[in-house]
């Protein structure tokens, strides 16, 4: 009831937070993790929400805040924990703001999972379409691009977890490296070839862990 009454007081927003909320139901299939992430994604803004001095509203943490929220909500109700996850997942990580370039893109695919990924595309979009037409007409064509980034970056097979990675424990632990230094050391080789700092291949990265 309350979500139903509060305002969004923004050039992003042409609604309340409950009737955003309806709208990007609507938006999404007809499925369990979709519909329920979308139904939850806002619940928070009624109390972390505040209107500065020009009349404008502001939800600042609102992404983290539903997420926690939700997930006691859904544990409360009994849901299966893999239900659970995607949904607190999807509705912490709905409102980022990715920029349209292959290494952001290929960062945040490997921050929230290849295999969710097209989800969370779904969720930006159907959150979208609960917005106003200004905010429709400048992030649904930036979401097309990271879209069709994605595409391409699974389909030249680039790397997005450890596993991914032309170096492997092995190939540390016979550089002398032991314990927490071995998975430590493979995360950061990780992270500098997602940010483009390394190539992911074996002697690049080798020579890397040797000058460090």
């Amino acid at each position: 009831d309350t979500m139903m009454e509060y305002p969004q007081s923004s050039r992003f927003h042409s609604y309340t937070v409950g009737m955003h909320t309806l709208k990007t139901v609507e938006a999404v299939p007809e499925d369990l993790v979709l519909r329920m992430t979308m139904l939850l994604h806002d619940v928070s803004k009624v109390w972390t929400g505040y209107r500065d001095e020009e009349g404008l509203d502001h939800f600042y943490k609102h992404a983290s805040e539903s997420a926690k929220w939700a997930e006691k909500f859904l544990r409360g109700l009994k849901y299966d924990n893999y239900t659970i996850d995607r949904v607190v997942k999807l509705i912490r990580w709905h409102n980022w703001r990715i920029n349209s370039t292959k290494k952001d893109v290929r960062k945040a695919m490997s921050t929230i999972g290849e295999e969710l990924f097209p989800d969370f595309i779904m969720v930006c979009v159907a959150d979208t379409m609960g917005k106003s037409d200004y905010a429709k007409a400048l992030i649904l064509p930036e979401l097309g691009d990271i879209a069709d980034i994605a595409a391409e970056i699974l389909r030249d097979g680039d790397c997005l977890t450890l596993k991914d990675l032309a170096v492997k424990g092995n190939d540390l632990m016979a550089l002398g490296y032991t314990g927490k230094d071995i998975g430590t050391t493979l995360q950061s080789l990780l992270e500098a070839v997602l940010d483009e700092r390394l190539p992911n291949e074996k002697e690049a990265l080798i020579e890397a862990v040797k000058q460090t």
